[in-house]
């Protein structure tokens, strides 16, 4: 068995420089404009560093990676993470824990605990517990006061493509 680590989140620039430097130095090049949008679409979470790279450059159909090989790779690199981390993620949360998260997701950015209380029709005490355990479990963070989001990229969005649903 491989001993699992926790890998904190890269700077943009870092995923920026890796993502170049990485297809540099297997002989390919990729335009600014790509290599920026393939880095703000990792969101700075490492496997999806890796994910982006491997789906952008077999989209590739030539030496270099252009906006067209990170359009079209994208898709993949998000189901491949809807698989590997969000199902998995889901699937060790208990159905309140995910409940909470499909609230959230009707956000379009950072979530009130009050509005996700109000949603699952819950005091915001509990709502708060819930709170604590998303954060203690690295799926959402403290966004500022009284507000939460999510801290693992494109997780709003496979949940509001899966048929879960607040009661």
């Amino acid at each position: 068995r491989a001993e699992a680590f926790e890998l904190g989140d890269v700077s943009l620039g870092e995923a920026r420089r890796v993502l170049h430097e990485t297809i540099e130095d297997a002989g390919r090049h990729i335009d600014d404009d790509a290599v920026e949008e393939a880095a703000a679409a990792t969101g700075g979470y490492p496997f999806m560093i890796q994910l982006v790279g491997y789906h952008i450059w077999r989209k590739a159909d030539k030496e270099v990676i252009d906006m067209n090989a990170v359009t079209q790779g994208m898709p993949g690199a998000r189901r491949r993470l809807g698989t590997l981390v969000h199902a998995t993620t889901l699937a060790d949360l208990s159905a309140v824990d995910r409940k909470f998260l499909t609230a959230m997701s009707l956000d379009d950015a950072e979530s009130s605990i009050s509005d996700v209380a109000h949603r699952l029709n819950v005091s915001s005490n509990y709502a708060g517990q819930y709170r604590l355990r998303l954060i203690d479990a690295g799926v959402i963070h403290s966004a500022g006061s009284g507000l939460v989001d999510f801290s693992i990229p494109y997780l709003r969005e496979y949940l509001r493509n899966i048929e879960i649903r607040p009661a």
